[in-house]
This record gives C-alpha cells, structure tokens and sequence, in this order.
C-alpha cells in the first residue's frame, strides 16, 4: 500500500509540476469578453479581413475584395474600464496606389511611418509609406516586401498568407500560414474534419527567418455540412513578443440558415520552442509548439439570430486604466452578404 500511494505521490508532483510550467511565461488570463457591435451605415460594408490600431482611438482596416487597394481608417471608441466598444465610425479611406492582391491583414511601423499588407494573391508582404494621417493623406508602395522564404507555388488556392503581426519589443514579423502547405498537408472539408499542420514563420531586417510547426485544432463534428473552411485567420503580437493566434471555422449547411461559426484565440509563446527547417515537411513527428486557449466563442445565422460573423483581423487596441490589454476584432461580411451579415467589431480584454 505504502508503495501505491509513493508512486501516486510521485505522479500527482509530476502533474503540478507540468501545470506549473505550462502556465509560466504562457500565463494569459482572460478578464472579460464583451459583446460584437454592429455599426450599420457608420462603417461602410466590406471585406474587413485586417486591422490595426495605428494611435488611441483611430484603426486602419483592409479588405481582401475589390479592384481598387486602399485602406479604410476608422475612429473606434472603447470604454477605459471595461474595454467595451461604445463607438465607431468611418473618417476617410486612402487608396494605396496598386490595385488590391487580397489584401489579408495590415500592421503599423511608427519608427518607419509605414504599413506592411500581407497580400494572399502572391503571398507576399508589401510595404506602403504614409506621410499624415489625414482625409488627403498620400499612401504609396515602396518596393519593400518581407521575406517569408518564398511561398510561391507552396499554398493551396487562396489558403495562403492570411494573416501579418508585427513584434515591436524584437523587431519581428510574424504570418501563420490559414491553411497546410501542399507538401504538409491537407485543408479541412465537410468530408474530412482533420487537424491542420501549419506553419509559423518570423523575419526580420535582415531577412533572417524562422520557421515553427503549429497544429490547428481539427473542426467540430455534428451534423453533415455542405461547406466547412477552416484555419488561422489573424495574428497578434503581444507587448512582450508572445504571439494570440484566432483559429477559425465556420460550417454551412444547404439553404445557410444554421449556419455557425466558432472562434479560439490561442497564446503561443516560441522562446523555448524548437525550430524546424524551412525545407523539412511537417509530419506527426514535428515538434509542435506549445498553445493555451484564451478565449473562444460562437455565432450562429438562425431564422432570428444574425449574428453568424467569420472574424478575419485582430490586433491590439489601447490599454484599459488597470492596465489589462484589449484586443480588437472585426469580421469578414462579404460586404454585408444578403442583409443577413454584418461588419462585426468585437473586444476581449485579457490580463498578461
């Protein structure tokens, strides 16, 4: 008996001590998720599939539709104490001078005074300077695009780049692929609900990229779907360089209604993680990073729910008067399908 409780002993310290670690530095504790907020005509319909907070109240946002490429500022107020959004509206959209490549997801530069947009037509991230921030502002390509280590002819169509985070404390960029490579893997469809292997890739001034195995949960399974899409749709770099991952699924049933969405956001934090080389196919054996669950959600297209929302760009908004970090969302309507979609903007405020 004393050897069974010796050994139970020594399972139950192993136990915490995992515990321990895995909520070390990978430590994010969710305070509030608050409600999504349709603006109606205050916002104008769109693609919205990016965001960033570009100074205290006002947000750039890109769409992944439409010849024309610009990027659409808008004011969004929040409240200092509960990070609830009470206000948003349109001030001026400033065209970025080339037509649009899939405009995926946007970051702010302040010490270069520029965008980066990370273009899923050619899975590139292009450059755009911007000399005010003002109604008659110039935005104009400068030619520099990062260096992800060439994804052309890599990606599945239009399951490539989705997403662009910018760490400023070690002067990264991030993008997570939305979807499996073609030589890592295969995309989720209603017939096949499977986890996806994507990968994680940094670079930085001097093109010095790093590559890391992430898998995706795979989808919820229930009742047959006519269309599932699943992936990583948004990236986020926190304060001190850890990564907020937005995994995203949604499923379409015939006729749509009872459609619905589900939405996580993962912390991942690569520090201690392993690499893993930028020819090497990812296979089971892959080491995976590590990821903890922050928050996650659903929304539902019902005969008197139209809330279903498929929420593509995420980024950091101001701090709350505690000091607790939100994060701003905003989802895809496809330009606000049928009456029945809506531009989403929505909040959560976590504690880091």
């Amino acid at each position: 008996m004393n050897m069974v409780k010796g050994f139970l002993s020594v399972l139950l310290l192993a136990s915490f001590s995992l515990t321990v670690l895995a909520e070390g530095r990978d430590s994010v504790v969710l305070v509030r998720e608050n409600k999504a907020h349709d603006f109606g005509t205050a916002i104008p319909a769109g693609n919205y599939s990016g965001i960033v907070n570009v100074k205290d109240d006002l947000y750039a946002l890109v769409s992944d539709k439409g010849k024309r490429g610009a990027i659409v500022f808008v004011r969004i107020k929040t409240d200092r104490k509960t990070g609830n959004i009470t206000s948003a509206n349109h001030v001026y959209t400033l065209p970025t001078g080339v037509r649009n490549m899939d405009y995926e997801d946007i970051v702010y530069c302040p010490q270069s005074a520029s965008f980066f947009i990370a273009c899923e037509e050619n899975n590139e991230a292009m450059e755009f300077s911007v000399d005010n921030f003002a109604y008659n502002a110039k935005v104009n390509p400068t030619g520099k695009i990062l260096n992800f280590g060439g994804l052309k002819g890599k990606t599945y169509s239009n399951r490539g780049m989705e997403s662009l985070a910018y760490d400023a404390k070690n002067n990264l960029f991030w993008t997570i692929m939305e979807c499996p490579l073609k030589a890592d893997g295969t995309m989720v469809t209603a017939d096949s609900l499977v986890s996806q292997p994507l990968r994680l890739i940094s670079t930085d001034s001097e093109n010095n990229i790093r590559q890391y195995a992430y898998l995706m949960d795979a989808p919820e399974e229930g009742v047959k779907m006519k269309s599932v899409v699943s992936g990583v749709s948004a990236i986020t770099a926190l304060a001190d360089g850890r990564l907020l991952v937005l995994e995203r699924e949604v499923h379409v049933p015939e006729g749509y209604l009872g459609a619905f969405s589900v939405m996580k956001i993962y912390v991942v934090d690569v520090e201690n993680e392993v690499e893993i080389g930028q020819g090497d196919a990812i296979s089971d054996v892959s080491p995976f990073v590590s990821k903890q669950l922050v928050c996650s959600w659903r929304t539902s297209l019902g005969l008197l729910s139209h809330s279903l929302a498929n929420y593509e760009g995420m980024c950091l908004a101001p701090q709350l008067d505690d000091g607790s970090q939100v994060i701003m969302l905003v989802s895809d309507s496809q330009n606000q399908f049928a009456g029945v979609l809506s531009d989403w903007f929505k909040t959560i405020v976590i504690s880091v």
